[in-house]
Order: structure tokens, then sequence, then C-alpha cells
């Protein structure tokens, strides 16, 4: 496997990640440290396009739509006990991450294991080779603002980015709103889950963090069944969020 401070910054990076919001942070990221970007939204996408053209970077989320990191890991024989060379440089993120699941990523051939959300100068300089700040996992969101506008910069970097990444939030939202809806009602805990677990990526970055801690403490609760009664607090959290993304962006 490579280094990630030995390969040419104008190198070609493949993106593997399904969640819009955090597929534009993380490929502007990569892009503005001179990286050659291209994205994939599920594993057959991103096989095909490493088939295709080799990355020297793969910037790989946990849960794909068809699979998950493991899957292209495996495909992409990034295990260092395969054999096979070279191997591109591999770095995964995930919104929640364990002390086991995070070993199990490293034996299956990711250099770098981030949480999510991850800031441009953590990302960066992991990809440089200095280990990244602790992440945080969200708690209570009792006294938490809907919108918190210097976390959101702390972890973007510059206004324009949190402008950005909140625009397609507010596009995004509504529809994953009314999947949870159907997936609570239908009992749906896997479509639930996957749901919740997408939506709290992608408000991480921009500063949602009410919103953000009411994620992650619902999903919890839905990966271990039955399905709780804090969906309702979750979307109303949602609603709120929703509100406030449209008086910002003059809506």
């Amino acid at each position: 496997m490579l280094s990630p401070n030995a390969v040419p910054g104008s190198a070609h990076a493949l993106l593997v990640e399904d969640d819009p919001v955090t597929r534009e942070f993380l490929c502007e990221t990569l892009l503005g440290a001179g990286w050659q970007v291209e994205s994939a939204e599920d594993v057959g996408d991103a096989i095909a396009k490493a088939r295709r053209r080799p990355p020297a970077l793969v910037l790989c989320d946990l849960r794909l739509p068809d699979g998950d990191a493991f899957d292209v890991a495996r495909l992409l024989g990034l295990d260092p006990g395969t054999g096979s060379a070279p191997r591109p440089f591999a770095v995964a993120l995930s919104a929640e991450l364990d002390a086991q699941t995070r070993a199990s990523l490293h034996r299956a051939g990711f250099g770098i294991v981030l949480a999510k959300p991850v800031s441009v100068s953590d990302l960066l300089a992991s990809l440089a080779g200095a280990p990244p700040n602790a992440q945080s996992s969200a708690g209570d969101d009792g006294e938490r603002p809907v919108l918190d506008d210097d976390d959101a910069l702390s972890v973007c970097g510059d206004v324009r980015t949190v402008e950005t990444l909140r625009a397609l939030l507010a596009t995004e939202l509504p529809a994953a709103l009314a999947a949870i809806r159907d997936a609570a009602r239908s009992g749906d805990h896997a479509r639930l889950a996957g749901t919740l677990h997408r939506l709290r990526s992608a408000s991480g970055f921009c500063g949602a963090t009410a919103f953000s801690a009411a994620l992650a403490k619902t999903h919890m609760q839905a990966r271990g069944n039955p399905i709780s009664q804090d969906v309702a607090h979750v979307l109303a959290q949602g609603e709120a969020l929703l509100q406030r993304l449209a008086i910002r962006s003059g809506g």
C-alpha cells in the first residue's frame, strides 16, 4: 500500500460515498488539495471505475447501498495479505465507529479510519500522515442549536462550502424525512437505520447539531429493535432544520 505522502497531489482519487452532501464536501476538499477526483455512489460503480482507471487513493464510506467498505476492500485487493500490488492508499469513513469496526477496517486494508463528520484540516492532515483529532460522538441535543455556524465552519473550512452543503441538505431532507415516517409506520428497521445513518453524516457537515444528535440517539435504538418513539423527535428536529435552512436561503 502506498503512503499518502508518497503520492503526488495531482494523482487520481476515487471517492465512494452515497450521501450527496458528504460526497460534495469530500470531493471539494480533495480537489482543493490538488487531487483528480472521480466519485462513485455504491460498490459496483466504485469497482467498475477503479478497474477502468486505477486510483492512487480511495476514500470509502463504511455503509453503501449495495454493500460496504469491506466489499470494496476485498474487490480491490486492499488487504496486504492478498499479495496484489500496487494497491491504492485507502481511507474509510463512517458516522458510526467502535473499536472493533475500526480494527476490522484496518485489517481489511484501510490505512486510515476516520469518524464523520471529519474537518478539512483533519482529513488533509491524515492524508499527510498526521493523526487526526479525536472525533466525539453526538450526545444529548437538549441545548444544541438548530444550525451552528461555528461548528460547520470548523468542519468545512469556509463559508462557501457550508452554504453549498446546506443547500444540498435542504434538497435532500424532505424525501429523507418522508422515508423515516414510512419506515417507522411499517416497522422497516433496516430502511430506518440506513436513512438515519446517511442523514447523520450530512447533518454533521452542515452544523445541524441538534438534528445530528437526535439522529445518533435514535439510530442506535433502531438498530436494536423495536423502533424507538424518539423517531418523532427526529422528525420534529428535521422540520425545524428545514425551516431554518429555508430562512437562511431566503426561501
